[in-house]
């Protein structure tokens, strides 16, 4: 009796061993799923890399400083080049700076979009750059086109990473008057293997010296990143004064039209008068003669009309309208007793 009580608990153990190491084999590994959504049209985001920040001694690099790209494709770094997957069709890329006491790490934390004249504390988390893109044509591993937004020209934007237990969990969202971009993504971070430019100082071919890409762009680029984000705003400023200023153009537009017209009429008067063989001002004055007899006519015939309807005045409620067409006539008939205005 005691043998098969003995044997009924060896196994027992085997079998309940075996069903917990069943389970720990088959527990289903985390899937990396996101999704992107520019203004109301949603895109999946599947992959997320990063290019972790700068570990070392150097002090010429930033250790605050990482790049995030996720995207629906695959994409790699040869020789500090993204070179891009053909399945690649959306991707948003974030240049990110952790706080000045989180060096070197990826901090879990919301990092804020960096808007120039708006007192942002450098020493908190930030966002320094985003592009957003979508409908994304890719040829021999480069970009070729697609839809872009910048976070250059947003109001507000922020992303917030979190790590746990399977992985990453990041939310993002940006914002202007015209354009809403938000999403989100889980799963983990693909390293990117970046090496900053270097040259060798002098002769020491053993100790080469190490320096910023950021500082060698700043260098040798016609303008300088800062110098790029006031053009921006200035662009900007240039659009919203064209649209507070519309209507003045439009005026202006039409004053000059006006004047053109004008000028046309003016030369076609000059060329009547001259196959006419007559003065200008002297066919004017012709004009003037026969406008004034056509506008005696018409005097003329509203005063005979009020005699045959038998009104010994104006008819009720029309002196408004008698007294303007009967003015207009007059000066008409009267064009050349006309004297300009003088101060007595």
């Amino acid at each position: 009796m005691k043998k098969v009580t003995i044997l009924f608990v060896i196994l027992f153990v085997v079998l309940t061993s075996c069903s917990n190491n069943e389970t720990a084999s088959t527990a289903p590994t985390p899937v990396a799923a996101g999704v992107m959504t520019v203004n109301g049209v949603t895109t999946q985001l599947r992959h997320a890399f990063v290019v972790m920040p700068y570990t070392g001694n150097n002090p010429d690099y930033d250790k605050r400083r990482f790049y995030l790209v996720l995207t629906d494709g695959t994409l790699n770094m040869i020789n500090n080049e993204i070179v891009y997957d053909s399945n690649i069709h959306q991707l948003i890329d974030f240049n990110l700076y952790s706080a000045a006491d989180h060096l070197s790490t990826v901090q879990n934390t919301t990092y804020n979009l960096y808007v120039p004249n708006s007192g942002f504390d450098f020493n908190n988390p930030l966002i320094d750059h985003t592009s957003i893109d979508t409908n994304i044509a890719i040829q021999n591993g480069e970009y070729v086109s697609g839809d872009s937004l910048d976070s250059d020209d947003m109001e507000a934007g922020q992303i917030t990473i979190t790590q746990n237990n399977s992985g990453y969990t990041i939310s993002f969202a940006f914002s202007n008057g015209g354009n809403n971009v938000s999403g989100n993504f889980t799963g983990n971070l693909t390293p990117l293997n970046y090496t900053y430019m270097a040259w060798v100082d002098g002769g020491d071919l053993a100790a080469p010296v190490q320096h910023d890409f950021d500082a060698w762009c700043d260098a040798v680029l016609p303008y300088t990143r800062s110098e790029v984000k006031e053009f921006r705003q200035r662009l900007e400023q240039y659009d919203q004064w064209r649209a507070e200023n519309t209507a003045n153009m439009q005026r202006l537009v039409d004053d000059q039209a006006a004047r053109a017209r004008s000028s046309s009429r003016r030369q076609d008067w000059d060329q009547v008068a001259q196959s006419l063989g007559v003065a200008p001002a002297k066919l004017a004055a012709m004009d003037d003669l026969v406008a004034g007899e056509i506008w005696q006519r018409r005097l003329d015939t509203m005063s005979r009309l009020q005699e045959l309807r038998g009104y010994t005045g104006v008819p009720e409620g029309q002196r408004h309208s008698w007294v303007w067409i009967a003015a207009n006539a007059m000066a008409w008939v009267n064009r050349d007793q006309a004297k300009p205005l003088k101060d007595d």
